[in-house]
């Protein structure tokens, strides 16, 4: 059988197998440690992502939980009035302008009176939201100027806060507790 075999094909068919073995085994172990290192890297970002996240949702409960800490205090020393919407309007405009505080605090009662004052993404103003007993079923809404004044009436509509979901929320809250 091995005198049918040229000394050619002898000396190369096993020099082309170790080729054909050595680059097979480093393609093998190359794409084996490439998808180790993405698995690593995704695992690692997934982990720096989870944390940023979970910094970001504590750092807007805190500023959440200081800024009801501080109107509680307020309203039980008796420094600040809830029926009061002039000195709520610019008690949450000093709030709002800020920005490092909220972007939106708003306040609704068992009458369907409510106010709100929050920052407009689109361009920045300050709005100014704010139903009465003199106004109702209607909110009124107006930009606030630098000063935290009530400057131009952009749209009336009707809203009836006691029905939003926030409310809802809060009164099965304090309902429970």
């Amino acid at each position: 059988m091995f005198n049918k075999l040229s000394l050619k094909t002898v000396l190369i068919v096993p020099f082309i197998l170790q080729i054909v073995t050595a680059v097979g085994l480093v393609g093998y172990f190359s794409f084996t440690n490439g998808r180790q290192s993405v698995d690593t890297l995704a695992n690692k970002l997934t982990k720096e992502i989870s944390i940023r996240i979970q910094q970001h949702v504590l750092d807007y409960l805190d500023k959440s939980h200081q800024v009801l800490r501080i109107t509680n205090d307020a309203i039980t020393s008796g420094n600040f009035d809830v029926y009061d919407f002039r000195a709520m309007q610019l008690y949450f405009w000093q709030i709002v302008k800020q920005e490092k505080w909220k972007s939106e605090l708003f306040f609704g009662n068992e009458q369907g009176e409510f106010i709100n004052v929050d920052i407009n993404p689109d361009n920045g103003d300050i709005i100014f939201r704010i139903r009465t007993t003199e106004t109702q079923p209607l909110r009124k809404i107006y930009q606030l100027d630098e000063s935290g004044e009530i400057g131009k009436l952009l749209r009336v509509k009707e809203y009836d806060p006691r029905i939003r979901p926030w409310y809802q929320a809060a009164k099965n809250w304090i309902h429970l507790h």
